[in-house]
C-alpha cells in the first residue's frame, strides 16, 4: 500500500500578509523528502490557507474514529481530518522568515533558472519543466548527466516574486 508521509510542516508569515505553506513530504516507496533540499512551498492568502486545511477535513473523520489512515504526519498514522487540523496548528505556530533564518537554521531559496543537459557531446538548455519530461523519458535508457543553473534568492521580495512567476525553486532547512 502506497500513503503520503509529511516529515515536517513550516508557515513563514510574509510581510504583505500571505503564507508560504512548507512541507518536506514524500511516500512511503520513494525517496522523496528525506533530503533537506527536497521542501515544497506555496503561497497562500489566509483566507485560502484555511479553505485549503478545511478541505482535507471534508468527508473524513479523525483517525481514532475511523479506524484507518490516509496517511503519516511523521511516525504518526494519519487521516486527512488530521493533516486538516495538523496544517490549522502549524499556521498559528508561523514565524517570520527572520525568525526562521535567526532560529540557527541555516535556509536558502534558490530559484531555478535551466537546466544544461550533456548528451552526444552537446550541451542542451532546458527549461525545469521540459528537463522534468526529459528525465522520466530518459530514466530507464542509460545515465543522464545535467547541470541545474540557479540563482541564490537573497531576501523575501525576491522568494515572493519567484513563486508568484511560478518559478520552480528549490529550498533547505538545516535540521
Amino acid at each position: 500500500m502506497s500513503y503520503s508521509i509529511i516529515f515536517e510542516t513550516k508557515i513563514i508569515k510574509l510581510s504583505d500578509g500571505r503564507s508560504l505553506h512548507l512541507d518536506l513530504s514524500g511516500c512511503n516507496n520513494d525517496t522523496s523528502g528525506r533530503s533537506r533540499d527536497d521542501w515544497n512551498g506555496k503561497i497562500y492568502t489566509e483566507d485560502a490557507f484555511i479553505e485549503y486545511a478545511e478541505g482535507f477535513m471534508k468527508d473524513s473523520k479523525p483517525a481514532k474514529e475511523s479506524g484507518g489512515f490516509d496517511l503519516k504526519i511523521g511516525s504518526r498514522y494519519c487521516t486527512m481530518y488530521d493533516y486538516g487540523k495538523h496544517l490549522l496548528r502549524m499556521r498559528k505556530r508561523a514565524v517570520t522568515l527572520e525568525e526562521l533564518i535567526n532560529s540557527g537554521k541555516y535556509v536558502s531559496f534558490n530559484r531555478i533558472d535551466s537546466v544544461t543537459v550533456f548528451e552526444d557531446g552537446k550541451e542542451i538548455e532546458m527549461t525545469m519543466e521540459e528537463f522534468d519530461s526529459y528525465y522520466y523519458e530518459k530514466l530507464y535508457n542509460g545515465g543522464i548527466r545535467y547541470r541545474i543553473k540557479y540563482t541564490l534568492l537573497e531576501n523575501e521580495k525576491n522568494i515572493i516574486e519567484a513563486f508568484d512567476n511560478g518559478n520552480s525553486v528549490r529550498i533547505y532547512i538545516s535540521r
